[in-house]
């Protein structure tokens, strides 16, 4: 996997996840820099995130908006499950809350609901 732990702009795993999930348009991180003054204007012109497009594809999920950019898929390149993708790039001491996606949204489960996987 080429992806630096924590790297997610200024989002925490768990935003980036449910935007992912949301199909939002989502800029390459490559062609923005964040801790610049127009990075909105940046990321409204960079091109779509290539590792959202091959991680739908590794999950066999096709995106409801055409214009999303759609890649074969990389299972060995690129992250396949949304868990393995929270717990990458949870940072700290912290355990990686369990997730659930259901639809587009993303769930934090509750202990209780994790023990009885």
């Amino acid at each position: 996997m080429q992806s630096a732990r924590g790297w997610l702009g200024g989002s925490t795993p768990l935003e980036f996840l449910q935007t992912s999930e949301a199909e939002q348009r989502m800029p390459c991180h490559m062609h923005v820099d964040y801790e610049r003054t127009d990075w909105e204007a940046q990321a409204a012109q960079a091109p779509q995130c290539a590792g959202r497009a091959i991680h739908f594809a590794n999950r066999c999920k096709v995106p409801r908006d055409p214009a999303l950019l759609r890649l074969p898929a990389d299972r060995d390149g690129v992250i396949t499950q949304a868990q393995d993708f929270i717990d990458h790039h949870t940072l700290g001491d912290e355990p990686a809350p369990k997730i659930m996606i259901m639809h587009q949204l993303v769930t934090v489960l509750k202990d209780a609901e994790v023990e009885q996987e």
